[in-house]
């Protein structure tokens, strides 16, 4: 039998045992706080799990219908939202742990929803070392997308050296790449080949943090080359050649500090 004390606002769920239970009721009826303003309140509410389920202030505080459980799913990372998400709302806010880097075309969907793409405010896609695993993500709906509204990564992504003010450089290469693959394998962490300046300066300048001068490297330039490209580095900082479309070398990407 549910008795409701409504002067003061209280539920108790009454049993053959004098013990209290917390738990989320279902009332058909409006309830009407009749009490002292100062005594009006809701006991004995468990944590939510429906949308339609009453907040208590802890969990009000502590964000928990905003929070979910996350995994990845090849480029797509799956949320299981602590209270369940029906479908899609522009607005609706959600907290997760990334379960892994992620960036480049990663997709968001809450468990039995779409997928939709995952971007920054600026419409750009989270790129190389901006969600590393671990990192706390908030986002927010916008129709057809979902957009980060935090940054949890700032400055020049993991694993690369910041060789000037707007230039961040891999600090190791992808071994026997296309001049195509390479350039592709940039593109998709943010970044892009460096150009054969950017190479020399940060060759002589730090060319034994970044490892350089033992290897062909491809860069960005393919100007009087037809079908082919520039590959520098075997010998040192200075030296370069034309190298075939169908040639391997090292791949080394550039970024630009976020």
């Amino acid at each position: 039998m549910l008795y409701l004390a409504l002067n003061r606002g209280w539920f108790f769920l009454a049993a053959s045992a004098p013990l209290l239970a917390t738990a989320q009721l279902t009332i058909d009826k409006p309830v009407v706080m009749t009490g002292n303003e100062e005594s009006r309140r809701i006991e004995g509410l468990s944590s939510p799990t429906s949308h339609t389920d009453l907040l208590t202030v802890e969990a009000s505080l502590i964000g928990t219908a905003h929070w979910s459980d996350a995994v990845m799913q090849g480029n797509v990372i799956l949320l299981t939202p602590a209270v369940e998400l029906p479908s899609y709302r522009t607005g609706q806010l959600l907290r997760f742990i990334a379960p892994a880097a992620v960036h480049d075309s990663v997709l968001l969907a809450c468990l039995g929803s779409d997928a939709l793409p995952l971007v920054r405010p600026d419409g750009i896609r989270p790129v190389h070392g901006q969600i590393g695993p671990g990192s706390l993500c908030e986002v927010m709906n916008a129709d057809d997308r979902w957009i980060l509204m935090n940054l949890p990564e700032r400055g020049c992504p993991a694993g690369t050296l910041q060789v000037t003010e707007r230039l961040c450089m891999e600090t190791t290469t992808a071994e026997g790449l296309l001049i195509f693959a390479a350039a592709e394998r940039c593109t998709d962490m943010g970044g892009r080949l460096c150009s054969w300046g950017e190479f020399h300066f940060a060759c002589v300048e730090h060319g034994e943090q970044l490892g350089m001068g033992t290897a062909w490297e491809w860069t960005d330039d393919t100007s009087n080359h037809k079908h082919g490209g520039v590959v520098v580095g075997q010998t040192g900082c200075t030296s370069e050649r034309w190298a075939q479309a169908t040639s391997t070398a090292k791949g080394r990407c550039c970024f630009e500090p976020r």
